[in-house]
């Protein structure tokens, strides 16, 4: 399917150039944001991309594992991603961290191709058992 690959080609970006130039997957539309462990963090896209503009200095290398890829087609121009996730970051200055998650992705058709217009993504946490 056309948006898997899209997603695809966003990991592969990621891993081999990291998050410089990841914009080219974000919609243009207005309607665009991400939300992170609950906190609609980035209201629209310029400031997701400021952020990863400023964050990108830092990093020395970057890993992103996508798994248990779900795709739903909601209708010709709009698709769900559901991902869960491993990312390992390392950081210039020697701090390395992994986050361990699940993404979902509003994907819609603009320009010829597959843009995220709304994501979502948050990291697992330990629950008690019930």
């Amino acid at each position: 399917m056309e948006v898997e690959k899209v997603f695809d080609d966003y990991v592969n970006q990621v891993n081999s150039k990291g998050i410089n130039g990841v914009d080219y997957y974000f919609s243009k539309d207005n309607r665009f944001y991400w939300i992170e462990d609950g906190i609609k963090q980035y209201p629209n896209r310029e400031s997701l991309v400021k952020a990863i503009e400023a964050f990108y200095p830092t990093v020395k290398t970057i890993n992103l594992k996508a798994s248990k890829v779900d795709i739903e087609v909601l209708d010709s121009n709009t698709v769900m991603l559901y991902v869960e996730y491993v990312q390992d970051i390392s950081l210039n200055s020697g701090y390395a961290f992994t986050l361990d998650g699940a993404m979902t992705i509003l994907t819609i058709k603009e320009d010829n191709s597959w843009k995220f217009l709304m994501g979502h993504s948050s990291i697992k946490k330990p629950r008690g058992e019930f």
